[in-house]
């Protein structure tokens, strides 16, 4: 998340939000590119529209002169959680750090690749067969598993 909260307008390339990763041992972050697909470009479009009217470089900004800062975020999420447990939406509460570990596990359940998962969300791409030989971009399988897990999300919402 914290990736997330650092991205600036310039990060939108096309349909690509791309992240700096600057996980493990490296001198330079690592570009993670996300393909934007369903509501997650809706998501974007909206981020740089506002970010554009607010005159910031940042997409995620509450005021334009800094970025969301990842306690608030956090701290909002822990409102919508408890706000989802008091209403009966959730039996229980959850973190922002749940987030990712749900969509992990919804992808999994359906039946997207531990690889492809991995892409996602940029862990385990190191090794000699990563780093040395598979130069492939998992673009496709990426927007394939946005997509599975966009449906999904739509059709939560309609239960």
């Amino acid at each position: 998340m914290a990736q997330l909260l650092r991205a600036t307008i310039s990060d939108v390339q096309d349909d690509f939000l791309v992240l700096l990763d600057p996980k493990g041992k490296r001198d330079v972050p690592r570009k993670h590119p996300i393909p934007l697909e369903g509501m997650a470009a809706a998501v974007i479009a909206e981020a740089m529209d506002r970010a554009k009217s607010m005159r910031t470089k940042w997409l995620f900004s509450s005021n334009g002169k800094i970025k969301l800062n990842l306690s608030t975020v956090s701290d909002y999420v822990s409102a919508v959680s408890s706000e989802f447990v008091s209403s009966g939406i959730s039996t229980t509460p959850f973190q922002f750090s749940d987030l990712r570990r749900t969509i992990e596990t919804r992808l999994s359940g359906m039946k997207v690749p531990k690889e492809t998962r991995a892409y996602l969300q940029s862990h385990g791409l190191n090794g000699v067969q990563t780093r040395h030989y598979d130069r492939h971009d998992y673009e496709q399988e990426k927007r394939d598993a946005l997509r599975v897990l966009h449906q999904w999300i739509e059709s939560c919402g309609s239960h």
